[in-house]
């Protein structure tokens, strides 16, 4: 028997796929998910994911939140927040509004007080066909990165099926085939 979690998660991954697709690309457009509006869509996701993420894996088994793990480490960079998205937005990437919110350390609770949230999370996807358009691509690349005390930032990323495409959205949020080592040498590219 399939635990109903499952069943419900992967009615509900398409669904709020595709409307994340129609509200963001449709509604709001692509010209507000840019670098300029990084500071907007990060205290949004942090205000909404971190405040309801304690709820949700209470009554479920998703989750909002996880933890920026060490193989998705790039590097320390001398840059600003702004300055990364500007960077990643050059390159191809928009706001990554759909992205699970990350935090830091990896032993920390994601309920308290102490942990350490993302400063910015962008995703690039490229469909590679003339008929689909990017937003809806099979994979995305996922950065996204913490400003430290002294200034610098660190990156992190990884490869992974899209969030936004309905047909591949719960692999995405089961993390499906997510490589990190893949995202990290895409990343470094682009970081050069």
């Amino acid at each position: 028997m399939i635990p109903e979690t499952i069943v419900l998660g992967q009615i509900l991954a398409p669904i709020v796929a595709s409307l994340a697709v129609i509200v963001l690309y449709h509604y709001i457009g692509s010209e507000y998910l840019g670098a300029e509006e990084n500071q907007y869509w990060n205290a949004l996701r942090v205000g909404l994911l971190s405040s309801g993420d304690s709820t949700i894996r209470r009554k479920t088994d998703f989750a909002l939140t996880n933890t920026a793990k060490n193989r998705e480490f790039v590097g320390k960079y001398d840059m600003t927040s702004q300055e990364a998205a500007h960077l990643f937005e050059d390159a191809g990437y928009s706001q990554g509004v759909l992205s699970g919110l990350k935090y830091r350390p990896p032993a920390a609770d994601p309920n308290s007080d102490d942990v350490e949230f993302e400063n910015g999370s962008m995703v690039w996807r490229e469909s590679r066909s003339d008929i689909v358009p990017d937003v809806l691509a099979l994979r995305q690349v996922h950065v996204f990165w913490f400003v430290n005390e002294d200034g610098t930032t660190d990156i992190y990323a990884h490869e992974e099926y899209s969030s936004l495409n309905p047909l591949v959205a719960w692999k995405h949020y089961k993390a499906k085939t997510q490589d990190p080592e893949l995202g990290v040498e895409i990343v470094s590219k682009v970081l050069g």
